[in-house]
């Protein structure tokens, strides 16, 4: 057997686990600047992300939010513009995010953002 047919297996093999390695992305890239709709009411928020842990501010700053991205899901506690603990979980579909929020006190609202 030559040595070109022994490593042939081989490498079909390590092109195979790159590619399912690149497919195992553990969060997509919410970074930038995000416009906010729905019955959460409207905003602009800004995602600062660093790897998957991510910071959200809204409404100039006045809201922030630290959490992180799972994947295409994320998930954010912090305080709301009245100043009461709250919770954020939505899902990143290309340049869109549809997700809920929560606080204490308030009922839950939908929200969807558009990456600008």
């Amino acid at each position: 057997m030559s040595a070109a047919t022994r490593l042939a297996p081989l490498v079909l093999a390590a092109c195979s686990l790159t590619t399912s390695l690149d497919e195992l992305t553990p969060c997509v890239d919410l970074d930038g600047q995000w416009d906010v709709s729905g019955s959460c009411g409207a905003d602009t928020c800004v995602i600062t992300q660093r790897g998957c842990a991510a910071e959200l501010r809204c409404s100039g700053g006045t809201v922030a939010y630290s959490g992180s991205v799972d994947r295409a899901a994320l998930h954010y506690t912090g305080l709301n513009a009245q100043g009461v603990l709250g919770t954020c979980d939505g899902v990143a579909d290309g340049g869109a995010i549809e997700g809920t929020c929560a606080a204490v006190g308030y009922p839950s609202c939908r929200f969807v953002a558009s990456k600008r």
